[in-house]
């Protein structure tokens, strides 16, 4: 398990840590900081999903998160987790910290779809800023299905309502610690709230251990978003 948690880490790291990564033009700083700060964006679960809430953070990704399932969409084979990282950036223009946004939103999402939670049957209505189908039902379970699993060398496989939850704990984690919000205990406690699924607070923390490496371990909030706020 941990040679595949190990090969997850690189190969996102990697994608995001790509020759042409640049720091953020696509994002409002003072926003970013006011949603994750004040608004408890991050602690939000799947039955409040980005799709159906106003905040900055949330909206400000939607045309990125359209592109990123059209492409998705365009190849039928397995979906690694660099993978997706990698063309996130592409959609991105390789602003790291606006495609761990759309991702942390793109999943989040997925995973509120998968977990039937989302309230209508194509998600979301066009009045919030999508297509009509950019989640539906069948495009999410195309991607949903295809893409890599955190547990795939586990004999005790877990239900899709959990496999839904280490997805987008994952990327939240990334987002958590790109803010320098912390990684493992603190993340869980303080961003996610306590969690009894051990596999979703590994899948937490290995998200934080990404961020460290593509935003810097161990650095504070201000300097993370020093860039944002000038």
């Amino acid at each position: 398990m941990q040679k595949h948690y190990d090969a997850i880490r690189n190969g996102v790291s990697d994608a995001f840590n790509e020759p042409f990564a640049n720091r953020t033009k696509g994002l409002n700083g003072l926003e970013i900081v006011k949603d994750l700060t004040v608004g408890g964006y991050l602690g939000k679960n799947t039955n409040e999903p980005p799709m159906f809430d106003d905040a900055y953070s949330a909206k400000v990704t939607r045309p990125y998160e359209q592109r990123l399932m059209k492409d998705l969409q365009a190849d039928q084979g397995p979906i690694s987790h660099k993978t997706m990282v990698e063309r996130a950036m592409y959609i991105c223009n390789n602003d790291k910290y606006l495609a761990t946004l759309t991702l942390a939103n793109f999943t989040k999402n997925i995973a509120s779809v998968e977990r039937g939670q989302a309230p209508v049957t194509d998600r979301p209505r066009p009045d919030m800023g999508y297509p009509f189908d950019t989640f539906s039902k069948q495009q999410s379970d195309n991607v949903f299905n295809r893409l890599e699993r955190f547990d795939q060398n586990s004999p005790d496989k877990m239900s899709k309502t959990d496999v839904a939850g280490t997805l987008y704990h994952f990327y939240g984690g990334i987002l958590a610690s790109s803010a320098g919000l912390g990684g493992g205990v603190h993340l869980e406690n303080g961003v996610f709230g306590w969690n009894r699924d051990p596999r979703k607070r590994e899948a937490g923390s290995l998200g934080a251990s990404v961020g460290d490496r593509v935003f810097g371990e161990g650095q504070q909030f201000n300097d993370a978003f020093k860039n944002l706020l000038r």
